[in-house]
């Protein structure tokens, strides 16, 4: 037998065994840049880290189990960087066949013959794929969504068309090396240009081009990991509220379908601690520092001490408050118990509060207090409790409660948050106010005393293409509530369908948001005076597919 036919064979065979033994990997890999769809059929990734190190890592990325798949359906998958193995896959994706019989297609296997002989290209073309070090790929969103305002009719109902491609290269040129770009296309068909949001003032753009993720990462000797590069994120383990989330300018979205914020220019150098079963971060924070002294660090500890995780952050930077931070996950019971707090001091303008009274037809404005020197805390707190209802389907209730000192005790001031937020992008801001830096108007953090409820569905019965989630969200300082329904289906391989009905209840304020301002002559813009209606209901279609 010569040896390109015994090659031929053996890679048949490896074939075969991973067709069996192994999930799709190019769906896992997508899955932990998107978020995956929902539901039994989502696979859990696999560890970040290849070599045997990092088998003490405690943190979802290294033990994947039944609830990295419950906080997918949630929240969208963590925004963790894919870990492919180094061996493309050679199987056919599960659902190949039925979508070849839907659509049309091969019976067999690209390459191969019905007859089971292997041509030379075939042969040629299975050990390119086993050598190739460049993937692509990515996910496509179209989205359709609309809110309905208060006494609003049919006609004046809002829509929007937010379609979001996100399309990346990943080069495994060695198992020690790795490059990854990712960039963003946003295209809504409903803006035009020169439109603007009509609740901040800020200009709107029909299409955007922007850069997610450019990141490096390699070993030194195998003991210490390295990232170099724009990247995401997450620190915490809250559902709803991430108060040690140091890293990211933008707070979390908890009931988005996926997590939609950026990458975060880092310098990330992770150290696995095996002798305490934990792992160390150290992190240097470039982005917008033109000078040395201007550059930011933060560091992360963590540990696991049998069914309970423990970490420690601190984050500081010139300028900008001293954060300190630490989270806590156990089991008690049936539960599985989550802790996070986190402390702020210092800061410039960037921790200060708004006291006073807002009337823009008179000109008066609030003032600011400094709290440069107050230690500001913000803590959450939760539970999730797997309740079983059948031989392999279980329902999953999720509650938590958040204090936020850096929050207010009524909506009294949004409109002047939000007119502030405008202001920062006009010529002569607001003549005699101090705009600061930082935004004022910051969902989910404006009040100080939060609650939310979640439960969680994932294939009920036969619907294991299926996921159904609850979610409520409730502002209890000026007792405005969002409650939401989300049904997620994957109706083919690659195919996914999402929908949503979210309800704004209670008074207006932050999750029933209102503005009403009167006519300001000689003031652009406000002439005529601003008034824009609380939303009532809002609905959205999405059509996912991966690339």
């Amino acid at each position: 037998m010569n040896t390109r036919w015994w090659l031929a064979a053996c890679l048949v065979a490896v074939g075969a065994d991973r067709a069996a033994a192994q999930p799709d990997d190019a769906a896992a890999r997508e899955a932990a840049l998107f978020g995956a769809p929902t539901g039994p059929t989502a696979e859990p990734e696999p560890p970040a880290e290849p070599e045997p190190d990092a088998e003490a890592k405690p943190d979802a990325e290294a033990r994947p189990d039944a609830e990295a798949e419950r906080e997918a359906a949630l929240f969208g998958d963590a925004p963790t960087e894919p870990s492919p193995p180094d061996v493309p896959p050679t199987a056919p994706p599960p659902g190949a066949d039925r979508e070849a019989a839907l659509f049309g297609g091969d019976a067999a296997p690209a390459g191969q013959a019905t007859d089971g002989q292997w041509s030379d290209a075939a042969v040629e073309a299975r050990l390119e794929a086993k050598n190739d070090p460049l993937q692509l790929g990515g996910r496509l969103y179209l989205r359709f969504q609309s809110s309905v305002p208060e006494d609003a009719d049919p006609g004046d109902w809002r829509l929007s068309n937010p379609n979001l491609v996100d399309l990346y290269l990943d080069a495994r040129p060695t198992r020690r090396v790795r490059a990854f770009l990712q960039t963003r296309v946003t295209h809504d068909t409903t803006v035009q240009t020169g439109d603007t949001d009509p609740f901040t003032g800020a200009a709107a753009e029909p299409t955007d081009v922007v850069l997610d993720q450019l990141w490096l990462k390699f070993d030194v000797e195998r003991r210490v990991f390295v990232t170099i590069g724009k990247q995401r994120v997450k620190w915490g383990a809250a559902r709803f509220w991430n108060p040690t989330d140091f890293l990211n300018a933008e707070r979390l979205d908890p009931l988005a379908i996926f997590d939609e914020r950026l990458g975060v220019p880092l310098v990330e150098l992770h150290v696995p601690l095996q002798d305490i079963g934990g792992n160390l971060y150290l992190v240097g924070l470039p982005g917008g520092a033109d000078a040395l002294g201007d550059v930011g660090g933060a560091a992360r500890v963590e540990w696991l001490f049998a069914t309970t995780e423990v970490s420690a952050s601190v984050a500081a930077r010139d300028g900008q408050p001293l954060r300190l931070g630490g989270d806590l996950s156990t089991a008690l019971w049936d539960l599985d118990v989550k802790v996070e707090g986190a402390v702020q001091h210092g800061g410039d303008d960037l921790l200060r509060r708004w006291e006073g009274d807002f009337d823009l037809a008179t000109l008066t404005f609030p003032t600011l207090e400094d709290r440069t020197d107050d230690w500001i805390p913000q803590v959450a707190a939760g539970f999730e409790w797997g309740i079983p209802y059948g031989d392999d389907d279980t329902l999953y209730l999720t509650g938590e409660y958040f204090f936020n000192d850096a929050g207010y005790a009524d909506a009294d001031l949004y409109p002047w948050f939000l007119a502030v937020d405008a202001a920062r992008g006009l010529e002569g801001g607001i003549p005699g106010v101090d705009l600061g830096r930082g935004r004022d108007f910051t969902p989910l953090y404006l009040g100080r005393h939060y609650a939310a409820l979640g439960l969680l569905a994932p294939g009920p019965g036969t619907w294991n293409d299926t996921t159904f989630v609850l979610s409520g969200i409730g502002n209890l300082s000026d007792r405005s509530f969002l409650a939401r329904f989300d049904y997620q289906v994957r109706v083919l391989t690659r195919l996914s369908v999402f929908a949503y009905v979210a309800a704004h209840l209670g008074q207006e304020g932050e999750l029933k948001l209102a503005l009403d301002l009167p006519p300001v002559p000689g003031v652009e813009g406000l002439e005529d005076g601003v008034s824009v209606p609380p939303t009532v209901v809002d609905v959205g279609l999405w059509l996912s597919v991966d690339l």
